[in-house]
């Protein structure tokens, strides 16, 4: 800012800017410090280093072999003892992956139960089918012969059933005579019973189509006996369906259990007796006389098995569900057992690794454990390395002589302990990390992906660049003060960033470009109200303002200001102007000026000036 020197002592002269357009960059200021990249290099091996292969400085790749051990007593056994553990946690996998495929296996075999049990309720049905058809036939039968004497078409009808029901009576009894030996039939056993069943219902459904085509071609027939023909020729049909499907899934049948079929073998054998004597009776009474009582009774027999058989496969049917539930519930159970054996796989195959990774750090040859360079390698050849605590209170890893052998050894400290004995450590080749501590005033403005500028006090007048690349929003509490770790990661490597470095950082949380600037120190705020005083026609007014973004030197005016307006930044009293001169600290351009919680920009700025007025 330029200055007039004024004569008149009745005048009073004002420091202004312009507000003028140009860019506002808002940020966040933090403090932190550089985080390490540094890989330990560790090993649980105690003896006598023989060979290095390695110098400070080298770059190594991830495997690459470092120095070699010429194990001692200790080294020996804690080898053994690790090698002995990993063998164990080897042997532990196996049994829990045994363990999966049983429990595997449960499910398959409740699945198969399950689908047994579908298909047994599916047959069951078909049977309650075959049965009500039966009852039907067996009904329209008595209703047929009750009040009238029989024919000779019945007298052959008559034949044909005793014929059938022998059938039935037959496969019945060689069922419930093989009930015993099921528990331990096989597969191919199964199948040969089930064969045999297949060609009696074959047998049976012949019989019964003869019996229909008679008894169409008979004039003497009747409508009632031609119906009843039908639905036996239907049933047999059903029941040849039946063996069938049984006979396909022989391989797969493993749901009943043997006591189960055995009793309803005994059923069904009481079944076919009623019906073998009711058909007896029928043929005894009409081969050789008119029937009319006998036949009736026949008839009356006949429709009282037909009612048994249809309670039975209504008894069946209705139980089917229950048996559904019962191979879901088994499903259930062994998907639930599958889970818990899958857990106990992942733990197994996790103590396997960790196993093997205590086995390794007790090789005699230790390796890079990452790629990187190499640093901290204090070690000659003929030191000893031990894995005991140091007894004294210095540093960690110092060397003392071993008798007259000129040899040192590395012991235990700080470093050692569970992890093992630091030989080395690796620094990685990504670029530096910085992690720091925001208020928790401005995390709220801070996301991932915003552009910082970073300062490290060890090295002056240099600027980093980065981003943020992680928040953590739980934040810690330090005598009542919240901060939340934010962490940057540079834009570039840099061999002068060393980890635990003090580091300062500028987060621009916001940009606006083309937008009025007003230096940041001279709006005041009266209540709700913010203005700022501008000269016009050469005196002050207090205006109203509406402000936006802030930077550490400047705001953005929204609106009350229009571009070209002075605003005054300092009021200057008549005893100041004998020492204000061409010059000032605010000239060479710019407005001065710090904004709390503010970050580091550019410089540059509006331009001032000196305006001067009458005092009235």
């Amino acid at each position: 800012l330029t200055y007039r020197a004024l004569a008149n002592r009745d005048q009073t002269e004002y420091r202004t800017a312009k507000v003028e357009r140009g860019m506002i960059i808002s940020s966040i200021s933090a403090s932190g410090q550089i985080a390490s990249n540094n890989i330990p290099v560790t090993t649980q091996a105690t003896g006598v280093v023989k060979k290095i292969y390695v110098k400070e400085g080298d770059i190594v790749k991830a495997g690459d072999k470092l120095l070699t051990i010429e194990l001692d007593k200790n080294g020996q056994v804690a080898k053994a003892k690790a090698w002995a553990s990993y063998l164990s946690a080897k042997s532990a996998l196996e049994s829990a992956k045994q363990s999966n495929l049983v429990a595997k296996r449960d499910i398959k075999s409740a699945e198969i139960d399950l689908l047994n049990a579908q298909q047994s309720k599916l047959s069951l049905q078909r049977e309650l089918t075959l049965a009500k058809s039966a009852l039907v036939a067996a009904q329209d039968a008595w209703d047929a012969v009750k009040d009238r004497p029989i024919t000779d078409a019945e007298r052959k009808q008559k034949e044909l059933a005793l014929q059938a029901a022998q059938h039935a009576y037959d496969l019945a009894q060689m069922k419930y005579d093989n009930a015993d030996a099921s528990i331990s039939l096989d597969v191919e056993q199964t199948k040969l019973m089930l064969k045999k069943e297949l060609e009696s219902a074959k047998a049976a459904r012949e019989a019964a189509q003869d019996a229909y085509y008679r008894a169409l071609e008979s004039t003497s027939t009747t409508e009632a006996e031609r119906r009843q023909k039908e639905l036996s020729l239907q049933a047999a049909q059903y029941a040849l369906e039946l063996a069938q499907m049984k006979y396909d899934n022989a391989d797969k049948d493993t749901t009943a259990t043997a006591q189960q079929t055995k009793l309803s073998l005994q059923r069904e054998l009481e079944l076919a007796k009623a019906a073998l004597i009711a058909a007896q009776d029928a043929w005894d009474a009409v081969k050789n006389k008119p029937a009319s009582d006998a036949d009736r009774k026949q008839k009356e027999l006949s429709l009282q098995a037909a009612q048994n058989a249809l309670d039975l496969a209504q008894s069946k049917y209705d139980s089917a569900d229950a048996s559904i539930e019962k191979a879901n519930l088994s499903i259930s159970i062994a998907k639930q057992g599958a889970k818990s054996d899958n857990s106990a796989v992942e733990k197994a195959k996790a103590d396997v690794d960790a196993a093997w990774l205590a086995y390794q750090a007790t090789l005699p040859t230790v390796i890079a454990p990452v790629s990187g360079r190499v640093a901290d390698l204090n070690l000659v050849v003929g030191m000893v390395i031990s894995g005991a605590s140091s007894s004294g209170g210095g540093s960690s890893g110092g060397s003392s002589a071993q008798g007259g052998n000129g040899s040192s050894s590395l012991s235990g400290g700080s470093e050692s302990g569970s992890g093992g004995q630091k030989v080395a450590t690796i620094i990685s080749d990504n670029r530096p990390i910085a992690k720091f501590n925001v208020s928790e005033v401005d995390i709220i403005k801070v996301r991932t992906g915003q552009k910082a500028t970073i300062t490290l006090d060890a090295l002056p007048g240099k600027t980093y660049t980065g981003k943020v690349v992680g928040i953590d929003r739980t934040g810690t509490v330090s005598s009542g003060v919240t901060t939340y770790l934010v962490t940057i990661q540079f834009d570039s490597d840099s061999d002068e960033v060393q980890p635990n470095m003090a580091a300062n950082a500028s987060i621009i949380t916001e940009t606006k470009d083309n937008v009025l600037l007003i230096p940041s120190n001279v709006s005041r705020s009266v209540g709700n109200q913010t203005t700022v005083t501008v000269l016009k026609n050469g005196q002050p007014q207090q205006v109203p303002v509406t402000l936006g973004l802030y930077s550490d030197s400047q705001a953005e005016v929204v609106s009350g200001l229009s571009e070209g307006d002075e605003v005054v930044i300092e009021t200057l009293s008549s005893s100041s102007q004998q020492s204000a001169s061409s010059s000032s600290p605010f000239s060479g351009g710019g407005f001065g000026g710090m904004r709390p919680g503010g970050g580091m920009f550019p410089g540059g700025g509006v331009g001032g000036g000196t305006r001067s007025s009458d005092r009235h």
